[in-house]
């Protein structure tokens, strides 16, 4: 199946419990997943003759009903996902380095803090664990996470980026993972917490750590 469908697909799969008729707009499901309203049409027009979809067109809407191609395609993405799910990473092991104190500045700015306070639930010890793992393993753990977006923003002077944070724990302190934006680190998790965590955990420059989901 063309994966330009797949969005609206699991959309009417949602709404319609994959078995149920649903009636319903183009103009509503434009609303509701942010497509423009011309291409909701033409995409269901496209469903339609390719029978992924039954679909009755009256003053009362569109009544819209998946077919067995529909679910078939679905019941297969929903095998491959929970297989590749299956070998998820779940931690990773990395070495602690000295910071350039870059973190600490960027994390005390009030708007990052806040959003950060707000996102994660706890407010961010001024300063970042910083943990060198491999390009290789770097990846495949922050995919197996689900990434908390801290909105930036911009002064008179600059702009500062987006960061992505990623809720992980230490030894069973609860902390985070920020990427921001416009990282420079490819091989550098800097982590967040709401203590010293070098302090509680009593870890040094050099000491190997396992960062676990």
């Amino acid at each position: 199946m063309n994966y330009n469908y797949l969005e609206l697909l699991l959309y009417l799969a949602d709404k319609t419990k994959l078995f149920s008729p649903l009636l319903t707009s183009t103009n509503q499901i434009s609303s509701d997943i942010k497509v423009s309203q011309q291409t909701i049409s033409r995409k269901l027009r496209e469903m339609e003759k390719l029978g992924l979809i039954t679909r009755n067109v009256n003053y009362l809407g569109h009544t819209i009903t998946l077919t067995q191609i529909s679910i078939s395609i679905l019941k297969e993405h929903s095998k491959n996902l929970t297989a590749l799910l299956k070998n998820k990473k779940t931690s990773v092991t990395g070495t602690i380095m000295d910071g350039l104190g870059e973190g600490k500045y960027y994390i005390s700015l009030k708007q990052y803090k806040k959003n950060i306070e707000n996102k994660l639930g706890f407010a961010a010890y001024p300063g970042t664990l910083n943990v060198k793992i491999t390009k290789q393993g770097m990846a495949p753990f922050l995919n197996s996470l689900i990434p908390i977006k801290i909105t930036g923003f911009k002064t008179k002077q600059r702009s500062f980026g987006n960061i992505a944070c990623y809720k992980i724990k230490l030894k069973n302190t609860d902390a985070a993972i920020i990427v921001p934006e416009r990282s420079r680190y490819e091989d550098i998790l800097e982590i967040i917490a709401p203590v010293n965590i070098r302090n509680k955990l009593s870890l040094k420059t050099g000491d190997k750590i396992t960062i676990n989901q």
